[in-house]
């Protein structure tokens, strides 16, 4: 497949991945989002959409800069199988769309060759360049790029820009899913890639192992778990009585903190102050408190309690299906590895 089709299914194969744990997480309070952020409002079975639109496009775009640079002149080929032959140049990009533009808009475009020529020579330097210059510069750019993208995705598929919801999910789970098909049709008459050499594939099992293994666990974890017996002791949102009211860097109003009653916007069916009806507080659990009494940190620093579920089969069947679509996307993709 093409870089571009290899990245979509890099993004979905870690949705699929990081779904299990993204249903968990939040009901066993192994993190938790702040109440008032609008961006973590909508969910699908207890799971931000933008948590799950986040591993979507990060790590595609990790993926697809990962190709741009392997594609490089002179690239340094440090793996066991060589990248496509696929041309990732920013300037060749720049004029296979031109070609399919009215002149008039193409003369307008070509017009960015000096753009271009200067990402072109960055490829070809990432490549000849040393492992930590390569993974830096990745690190560097994916954030803006999956921010930069995000934003698009929610225009094109008339959200709430800065609100990602079920649109914005939904329609980028179907322009991904696209493009892998459309990669897949356009190189079925290709030569197959290589697989890994043999001596990877003891290492290829070991790492099929675990992923079956994480998908086995949470499932369990999903079935059998009770998020009410959990409680959680650190540092959390700031508890004040009157919580200040403030937007966000898109202009969306969010309450900063938490009032003492708890949480009540985004986080309300996550976490709790006090343990739900028949479970024992903790003797070590620390008051929340709001600030104008609290010593020292207790305004931060304070025990939370998890809740139980608002519906637990939404969330066991989500959980499920993800678990089951995970296993049998990995073992698809590993089958000739193994």
């Amino acid at each position: 497949m093409s870089p571009v089709a290899q990245a979509c299914l890099t993004g979905l194969l870690a949705h699929l991945f990081y779904g299990v744990y993204d249903v968990n997480g939040p009901r066993y309070l192994w993190w938790s989002w702040h109440d008032g952020d609008p961006a973590i409002g909508p969910r699908l079975a207890n799971a931000p959409v933008g948590s799950s639109m986040w591993i979507l496009t990060f790590c595609g775009l990790h993926s697809l800069i990962n190709s741009w640079i392997l594609r490089g002149k002179g690239a340094r080929l440090t793996g066991c199988v060589a990248p496509s032959a696929f041309d990732m140049s920013a300037s060749t990009a720049l004029v296979s769309l031109s070609q399919k533009l009215p002149s008039n808009l193409a003369q307008r475009l070509l017009s960015l060759r000096v753009l271009t020529g200067g990402l072109d020579k960055l490829q070809d330097m990432l490549g000849v360049g040393p492992d930590v210059l390569q993974v830096f510069f990745r690190m560097v750019v994916t954030t803006p790029l999956f921010m930069t993208v995000m934003g698009q995705i929610q225009f094109f598929s008339m959200d709430k820009v800065g609100i990602p919801g079920n649109r914005s999910y939904f329609f980028t789970l179907a322009v991904m899913i696209g493009v892998v098909i459309q990669g897949m049709w356009n190189g079925r008459n290709s030569e197959a890639a290589p697989p890994m050499p043999a001596h990877h594939r003891n290492l290829n099992r070991l790492f099929m192992a675990y992923v079956l293994g994480h998908f086995v666990l949470h499932t369990y974890i999903n079935l059998t778990g009770q998020p009410e017996t959990h409680w959680s002791t650190g540092i959390h949102e700031k508890v004040r009585r009157s919580p200040d009211q403030l937007k966000d860097i898109m202009g969306w109003p969010r309450e900063e903190q938490l009032p003492p009653t708890g949480p009540h916007i985004n986080s309300q069916y996550d976490y709790s102050f006090e343990p739900a009806a028949g479970v024992t507080k903790h003797t070590e659990a620390i008051d929340a408190l709001p600030e104008d009494v609290a010593k020292g940190t207790e305004s931060q620093w304070y025990t939370i309690f998890g809740k139980k579920h608002k519906d637990r089969d939404l969330e066991n069947g989500r959980g499920k299906l993800i678990a089951v679509l995970g296993a049998a996307a990995f073992c698809i993709a590993m089958r000739k590895h193994l």
